[in-house]
């Protein structure tokens, strides 16, 4: 959260109107069909637009910093809309990855505006499909990572699969671990690593 007098805006006011009959016909201001577009991650925007689920998991796994990211950009539009919803003001976001736009600073009315876009066109929204597959495979982790913790079997999920499937590309995470035969790690191994790697530190 990024505030300073410039940035501070007045009463929230959402760019979503309706005009014809019955008000039939509505829509988003243009700019936040493109702010949806662009503030993807820019390492997975390509996924995304192509709708490449395991892609989107194996990027996001080689930089978890993402997962974290992901889930603080998600909780400030959950706030912004809160705030919103108490007529109280709030100010503009900073966002944590490198964006496919360029852009780091998000508007306040524009956090909520993106917010219900999200909900309402969840179909085609950039930022719904990528938060949902981020999310999801972040909330499978953490349950992974703790039934590990308690030595409790877990199902050998994708996450895994991913790691030690015949196509593996370079891990960063194994690096930092210093696996130099990554390629031919276990499933034991890989449990031990998921142990002890601290993997969801945002800070590695």
């Amino acid at each position: 959260m990024a505030c300073n007098n410039k940035c501070v805006e007045g009463t929230c006011k959402s760019s979503y109107s309706c005009t014809g009959p019955f008000q039939s016909k509505c829509s988003y201001a243009p700019i936040i069909s493109e702010l949806d577009r662009l503030l993807i991650p820019k390492g997975v925007y390509e996924f995304v637009k192509n709708r490449k689920q395991y892609e989107i998991i194996k990027y996001v796994q080689n930089n978890p910093k993402l997962f974290f990211y992901t889930y603080n950009f998600m909780q400030m539009l959950k706030f912004s809309y809160n705030l919103c919803g108490q007529n109280k003001t709030g100010c503009c976001y900073k966002m944590l990855w490198n964006t496919y736009g360029g852009q780091r600073i998000v508007q306040f009315n524009n956090m909520i505006d993106l917010y219900t876009y999200m909900i309402r066109y969840n179909n085609i929204s950039y930022m719904a499909y990528y938060t949902h597959v981020v999310l999801k495979v972040f909330q499978n982790m953490n349950l992974a990572r703790q039934m590990i913790a308690q030595s409790k079997s877990y199902p050998y999920q994708n996450l895994v699969r991913n790691r030690l499937g015949v196509n593996r590309k370079n891990c960063c995470a194994f690096n930092r671990l210093n696996y130099k035969n990554y390629r031919k790690i276990n499933e034991n191994e890989y449990f031990l690593w998921f142990k002890q790697g601290k993997f969801f530190n945002p800070y590695d």
